[in-house]
């Protein structure tokens, strides 16, 4: 795994919301739910899909891999993209469910339901890291997010009725809290927008930071 050691770390309290058009952006995440957040703060925007090795080493804490894995997203994205004459900055992001160790997307049905009766009338938490750079090099920040998340006791019939849906199959930990596995959730303390899968509040502070200091440059 490769790590950040020097980063840019931009924990301004902040008010509003990032303003866009300052330079070109790039989410690099093949997640429809992360397009339609980072929608919330930008109009327009271009998807890149940075594929890396996504391995959650146990040497590590979930917070560092996290931020390990979107950090080497980002710095794969910025590889693909290179030069365009023009300054851009690239958004990455990591998601895992962790509940007595880090619960991965389902690779069958099978699967989806041992997940499914593991959280069943547990608590758990979401992790998500993102990281954001810039093509001059100036900032390269990481950081994470965490979530509690509380679910239900669900009955075998519950289960089976969600594993023939499509939601549990492309989802960290096999659930959608914005879909129908919102029906199995009691409540959550934290960001539920860091369930989804991006971090919006904290992510939106280091954009407008980052923001400010190009159009002060410019």
């Amino acid at each position: 795994m490769t790590f950040l050691l020097n980063f840019t770390v931009i924990n301004d309290k902040l008010n509003g919301s990032a303003k866009g058009g300052i330079m070109k952006v790039y989410l690099a995440s093949k997640s429809p739910r992360r397009f339609e957040l980072l929608k919330s703060v930008y109009d327009s925007f271009e998807v890149v899909t940075a594929d890396i090795d996504e391995v959650i080493s146990s040497d590590y804490s979930v917070e560092v891999s996290v931020m390990s894995l979107s950090f080497q997203k980002a710095v794969r994205a910025m590889e693909m993209i290179g030069d365009i004459g023009e300054e851009y900055m690239v958004i990455s992001a990591d998601t895992v469910v962790y509940l007595d160790g880090v619960l991965t997307k389902p690779v069958d049905v099978n699967d989806a339901r041992n997940k499914l009766k593991q959280l069943s009338g547990n608590q758990h938490e979401v992790y998500t890291g993102f990281s954001v750079i810039t093509s001059d090099g100036k900032y390269k920040y990481t950081d994470f997010e965490s979530t509690r998340v509380w679910f239900k006791q669900l009955s075998t019939d519950e289960m089976e009725t969600y594993l023939k849906t499509d939601e549990p199959y492309d989802k960290a930990g096999g659930y959608a809290i914005q879909g129908k596995g919102a029906l199995f959730i009691e409540k959550i303390e934290g960001d539920f927008y860091n369930v989804v899968g991006l971090p919006l509040c904290k992510l939106n502070k280091v954009l407008m930071k980052i923001e400010d200091a190009y159009e002060a440059k410019n």
